[in-house]
């Protein structure tokens, strides 16, 4: 019995074990199928400092050291006075500020969801004064296929 269970559970590797293949062939080929997969999604995700220059109705200016390729999709969040403000944002820009070793960074607002009471978009005209200059902190995560 053990030694069927043995066979069931390496059924899927049989074919990549054939010919004495390498640890690296193996792990290679189960790579392949993975990325061959039509349903795989994958997430990477991070979270960066910035210091926010400028809000507006349609999104933020930043400056990080980190570089945010333009496209990137996340969740830029403000804490100001004790309240947590959020929304999802995309990249549009990313300018080096030359001999300052920092990057400007617009990102744009995006409509995924109706604004929430803790919603940026809804609190810019309030918050604008207030967050001027500020730290704050911003969360980037991407999705994709494979």
């Amino acid at each position: 019995m053990r030694g069927d269970r043995d066979e069931d559970r390496g059924a899927g590797l049989q074919p990549c074990m054939k010919g004495g293949a390498s640890a690296l062939q193996v792990t290679r080929a189960r790579l392949e199928a993975v990325l061959g997969a039509d349903d795989v999604m994958s997430v990477l995700a991070r979270e960066t400092r910035a210091r926010l220059l400028n809000v507006s109705a349609s999104g933020c200016l930043l400056e990080c050291i980190e570089y945010l390729e333009p496209g990137t999709t996340g969740t830029l969040k403000v804490v100001v006075g004790g309240g947590a403000y959020d929304d999802a944002v995309r990249v549009t820009r990313a300018l080096q500020v030359r001999g300052a070793g920092v990057w400007q960074v617009g990102v744009e607002f995006l409509w995924t969801s109706h604004p929430g009471s803790w919603s940026l978009r809804r609190m810019v005209s309030r918050l604008r004064r207030e967050i001027a200059q500020q730290d704050v902190a911003v969360a980037f995560s991407t999705v994709g296929p494979n």
